[in-house]
């Protein structure tokens, strides 16, 4: 009997403990101690002590669960019990990992795993697993395919497992995907863990499942919803170090989003404060190391290497030091203290931080090379960029890292690497090197893009560094008279975005095989945009989805013209007089340049169009792969036509009926004489089963830009599905692996994607990636009767012998002579090859 009501003592108490109850649990725990003391039930005094120790722990007294824990552990020792062993490992373990003494709580929790697998308790091994999952994440390793993960998610199907247990393992492994650059997937499992927990009142987890989802909103560029599901997390639990994450998270969001500097900084201020209530300095660290960040992208250097230094001194692991040093060598760049700058760099590569690979290597070097570009050392600095970018290249595609204490700006100074180097062959005359480095860097786009989703860690290819414009590249525009246009944006080397553009590199290669090159360097004006190319691109698309529907009088319309006449000022007056005797324009832009409406920039009297057919080519390299010669002669045509609500978790949306994309469909099945998939026939599997055999494919559907698709980058086409839609995702056209010559994204935003360094990541970038030749998609929103006028006269013209991009020009011109709105005609770029 009396063992009966020690274990019903102590099942209460772990109950008390699951509902967040701590002063109830430790009551319960303590009467069981007590009744196992008298009873001599060693089991019960041992995980009663545990409980204890717990109670102790999630309350943050930690000297006080060390005391507990250590009673467990000594009398483990005595009994010789691994079961029990491993329990009181794992909970000093969990112990060392709060005190931040990440070596320590490894080395714990593995001999914690291992003393409960020589006992068979796989649920308890589990357990400490999870806690080195934890630690990895903290170290900035964590790894979705890591064998503790494994371990852990196995225990969470065991029978012991609670739901409460399945939520921390979900959450956890929510983290280890976010390190991995697999935002939309981590999303997923913090869903799930949500969903375990229905009925339990444990605020922490629930929190953390909250945080995970506003980070993953963070790196999927959806500001409100970070800041919402943040602020979601503080309403679940309201303890400090909640209220902590929730200010750092808000902080970068408002700051990422909608670029108010005083809310960020406010967050900030918040989550420092909280944190130093708290002692814990990696909140803190984390804290300052984003502050200074802002202050770095602002101008505020002074700022900035004051908490760049307050984060290096808190700093206990490498990974935190490499963090602040990083920041303490931009802040004296920016202050013009260069060589102060480069012995801050330096610093962190005599860690060995520039050997191997990953961001910490990226950032040394960048700021390395850019520090000794500013002091004049051209031939230093061109060879900390040649480093830069092998650490980069090293990187598996399916594994490239955004740092969590550089989640906005990473990927912005990891490509800015290339840009780096391309202005140090510059400075030394090598142009035509540059052009190769700037190609490089658009095919390792690609490369990456193609195999983000290979569970196998690909290695990349080897790239040679060529001196001259390759002869296939020549040959092709030599025997189609065409004329190529390479733009190379330079905004700031360490912030991006954020500043004027320092320069735009410019090469054109003429038919005759001529490579002419010339820089700008854009004068500022009264308004930001004058001195911003990738602003005014991006202003310029907007306000071209803003001008539909209105009269070319009303003030987007005259917003965006003006937007379309400085760049043309500022991309092609430069080139004029290289442009002269030609017809075919292959442009290969660069980030933000990819949303300009190219045929719409003005040109002499008129527009582009006018004179020039033009595509749009991701590279130099890619002008050459054409798709290889097949007996298979497939045409696929589909056309989805009905509207409805989409229901996509996190993401939801309406859409209005497309009469013409049936009418479409039709008219361009007669074209091949072939039949068309149409309404509920054009099915998300049924399109896939036919990707890779077609030659040619052609969607009349429903598209958008924005829609974060399942495999985390933006873009998607509407297919049919029995509920209403099924999204077809970049991932789906890799996974399908298509080559066909043609594509057509018939439909809104088809050409949009995630926003990168490179330009936008979507559906676009997936077919060419994949090995399709050439992808016809929309920049902004369409209408279906004009836009089913137009790839009638499209696919008419290609049928008579025009080129694709002749054919859109006709196409395009005829609609602009039936007085077709602006948005319609000029929205629809072709993409990838001749």
């Amino acid at each position: 009997m009396a063992d009966d009501r020690c274990r019903r003592l102590l099942e209460r108490g772990r109950a008390l403990v699951d509902q967040a109850r701590f002063d109830m649990a430790r009551q319960a725990f303590e009467e069981a101690l007590a009744c196992a003391r008298s009873s001599g039930d060693d089991y019960v005094h041992s995980r009663a002590l545990a409980g204890l120790g717990n109670c102790a722990y999630y309350t943050y007294k930690f000297s006080e669960a060390e005391h507990w824990y250590r009673q467990q552990h000594a009398l483990a020792r005595v009994g010789g019990d691994d079961a029990e062993l491993g329990v009181a490992l794992g909970n000093l373990g969990n112990l060392a990992m709060a005190r931040r003494d990440f070596s320590e709580a490894r080395r714990l929790q593995a001999e914690s795993v291992r003393h409960a697998l020589a006992a068979g308790d796989v649920f308890g091994a589990g357990q400490s697993a999870l806690s080195v999952v934890w630690i990895d994440v903290h170290e900035g390793v964590g790894d979705p395919d890591s064998p503790f993960l494994a371990l852990a998610r196995k225990a969470a199907h065991h029978s012991e497992a609670s739901a409460l247990f399945r939520a921390r393992v979900a959450v956890a492994t929510g983290a280890c995907l976010l390190g991995v650059s697999k935002p939309n997937e981590a999303a997923g499992e913090y869903m799930a863990a949500l969903g375990h927990l229905d009925g339990w009142s444990h605020p922490g987890v629930r929190a953390g499942a909250l945080l995970g989802l506003a980070e993953s909103a963070l790196l999927l560029d959806r500001a409100d919803d970070a800041i919402n599901w943040a602020r979601q997390a503080v309403a679940a639990s309201e303890d400090a170090s909640t209220r902590s994450r929730s200010a750092t998270i808000r902080g970068w969001a408002h700051f990422l989003g909608v670029r108010d500097l005083a809310r960020a900084l406010a967050d900030i201020d918040e989550a420092i404060e909280l944190s130093e209530q708290l002692g814990e300095s990696g909140e803190i660290l984390r804290a300052l190391v984003f502050r200074a960040q802002l202050h770095n992208a602002t101008n505020e250097f002074d700022q900035a290497l004051h908490d760049a230094r307050a984060a290096r001194a808190l700093a206990v692991t490498r990974r935190d030091r490499v963090a602040a040093q990083v920041e303490i060598g931009y802040a004296l760049l920016g202050s013009g203290e260069t060589a102060a700058a480069e012995r801050a760099f330096q610093e962190v590569a005599n860690e060995g931080s520039t050997t191997g690979s990953g961001d910490d290597a990226l950032f040394t070097l960048t700021g390395l090379a850019a520090s000794r570009l500013a002091a004049g050392q051209i031939d230093q600095a061109a060879e900390a960029a040649y480093q830069g970018v092998a650490a980069f290249e090293q990187i598996p595609a399916h594994q490239r890292r955004l740092d969590p204490l550089r989640p906005a700006l990473s990927q912005d100074r990891a490509t800015n690497i290339y840009r780096l180097l391309e202005h140090a062959q510059c400075e030394q005359q090598r142009t035509t090197e540059a052009l190769m480095t700037f190609n490089r860097r658009a095919e390792h786009s690609l490369w990456r893009l193609a195999h983000a989703l290979s569970p196998d860690p690909t290695p990349s290819p080897t790239h040679p560094a060529p001196t001259h414009v390759p002869p296939d590249v020549m040959d092709r525009l030599s025997s189609t008279g065409s004329i190529m246009v390479v733009w190379s944006v330079h905004q700031d080397y360490l912030w991006s975005r954020r500043r004027a553009t320092r320069q735009v590199l410019i090469w054109v290669i003429t038919p005759e095989g001529r490579v002419h090159f010339r820089r700008i360097r854009p004068r500022g004006g009264t308004r930001p945009w004058e001195a911003n190319v990738e602003l005014a691109a991006v202003m310029a698309h907007q306000a071209t989805r803003d001008s539909r529907g209105r009269s070319p009088s009303s003030g987007s319309a005259i917003a965006r013209d003006s937007y379309l006449a400085h760049l043309a000022a500022l991309l092609l007056d430069p080139i004029a007089d290289l442009l002269a005797d030609c017809s075919n324009l292959v442009l290969v832009p660069d980030s933000s340049l990819y949303y300009i409406p190219f045929t719409a920039l003005p040109w002499r009297d008129g527009r582009l169009v006018d004179q020039f057919a033009v595509t749009v080519c991701p590279s130099l390299s890619h002008l050459t792969r054409l798709p290889e010669p097949s007996d298979d002669l497939d045409v696929l045509v589909a056309g989805v036509s009905h509207g409805g609500h989409v229901d996509l978790g996190v993401n939801q949306i309406t859409l209005g009926p497309l009469p013409w994309a049936k009418v479409e469909a039709e008219a361009i099945a007669d074209f091949f004489a072939v039949t068309p998939l149409i309404g509920a026939q054009a099915t998300r599997e049924a399109i896939l089963g036919r990707l890779s055999r077609a030659r040619v494919i052609h969607l009349a559907a429903h598209g958008s830009a924005d829609l974060i698709a399942r495999d985390g980058l933006a873009g998607v086409v509407f297919l049919a599905h029995p509920d209403g839609f099924a999204p077809l995702t970049a991932g789906d056209v890799l996974s399908a692996a298509p080559h066909a010559e043609l594509v057509v994204l018939s439909g809104c935003d088809t050409a949009g994607g995630t926003p990168t360094a490179e330009g936008p990541i979507g559906l676009v970038r997936a077919f060419l990636a994949a090995g399709c030749s050439q992808v016809l998609a929309s920049l902004f929103p369409v209408q279906d009767r004009s836009t089913k006028e137009l790839m009638e006269r499209f696919h008419c013209y290609r049928r008579e012998g025009d080129s694709s991009s002749s054919a859109l020009r006709r196409a395009i011109n005829e609609a602009r002579a039936g007085d077709v709105e602006f948005a319609r005609w000029s929205s629809y770029m072709l993409f990838g090859n001749l």
